[in-house]
């Protein structure tokens, strides 16, 4: 191919490291947020809206409730936390019956919600009920994050590890936590939760940055942007051999 599209900087660095790939002839094209996800509602009536309490911080997860994702940070996350009575677990995902398992095996029905898959359409109103999301990907997954800037297009801050992909989504706008730890997820978690104005202020200020974050250089313009840029370099490239061969 004359130039290849990626969706993470680790499937970049595979094609340039291990299979050669001049690095002009790569780009990393993120998933895109659609403008739905950056219009603001009360999240107080898109509690009351979607029954959920108005008197907890909810902490969400979204995508599939699998070992690669993940998603055993979340658990063991939701089992350190339990004694935290002012924590609302939002699980929206699947499949949901070995999550739905987990909670109750371990107790944990008073502190975690397990909604299941949701349309897409109305993923913008659960994620702006929530005050927190978490993402417990850990680096070696290979895989894009796009999870990520959906939450950050809803403006929520994130908890997340410590990686150059997070980084590179986040800046400094997010709440890290030591790679592959689930202790350090969870006390980062919360951490991050906490109830104090200087906690609550926090947290809206790594949304809020986050959210423009998102808008520069997340949203379908700014991406469908970085595209029509590389097509334009490839026409460029290809035009002087076009030439020579004719």
């Amino acid at each position: 191919p004359a130039h290849f599209f990626c969706s993470s900087r680790q499937s970049r660095d595979v094609l340039v490291e291990d299979f050669g790939v001049p690095e002009e002839r790569v780009e990393v094209t993120d998933d895109g947020v659609r403008p739905e996800f950056f219009e603001q509602r009360d999240p107080a009536e898109l509690r009351r809206e979607l029954g959920v309490p108005v008197d907890r911080t909810v902490v969400v997860y979204t995508g599939s409730f699998l070992e690669g994702k993940g998603m055993r940070h979340v658990y063991e996350a939701m089992r350190l936390l339990a004694a935290r009575e002012d924590l609302l677990f939002l699980l929206v995902g699947y499949p949901e019956e070995p999550a739905k398992r987990f909670v109750e095996r371990h107790g944990l029905t008073s502190g975690a919600t397990v909604l299941g898959e949701v349309d897409y359409e109305r993923l913008p109103s659960w994620l702006g009920a929530a005050d927190l999301a978490v993402e417990p990907k850990e680096a070696g997954s290979g895989e894009a994050s796009g999870k990520l800037i959906h939450y950050m297009g809803a403006g929520l801050p994130v908890v997340c590890f410590d990686s150059p992909n997070n980084r590179s989504f986040l800046g400094d706008h997010g709440f890290f936590a030591a790679p592959g730890s689930s202790t350090a997820f969870a006390e980062c978690i919360g951490q991050a939760a906490g109830r104090s104005p200087e906690a609550v202020a926090l947290r809206r200020r790594h949304g809020e940055a986050n959210r423009r974050r998102a808008a520069e250089r997340f949203s379908w313009a700014a991406g469908g942007q970085t595209m029509i840029a590389a097509y334009r370099s490839i026409l460029g490239r290809e035009a002087p051999r076009a030439e020579a061969e004719g």
